[in-house]
C-alpha cells in the first residue's frame, strides 16, 4: 500500500482518481517485456 493509498485529504470534499495501463510487447514478437502505467491525480 502507498502514501497516496492511505494519505489524508486536505480539504473537505476533494476527491481523487487513478489511471492504470499497460502494453505486452509479445503481440510484436518480444516476450517477457510489458510497460505498466500508472497515473494518480
Amino acid at each position: 500500500m502507498t502514501e497516496s493509498m492511505i494519505g489524508t485529504f486536505q480539504r473537505a470534499g476533494e476527491t481523487t482518481w487513478q489511471d492504470r495501463h499497460g502494453y505486452d510487447f509479445a503481440k510484436i514478437r518480444i516476450p517477457g517485456l510489458t510497460n505498466p502505467s500508472q497515473n494518480r491525480h
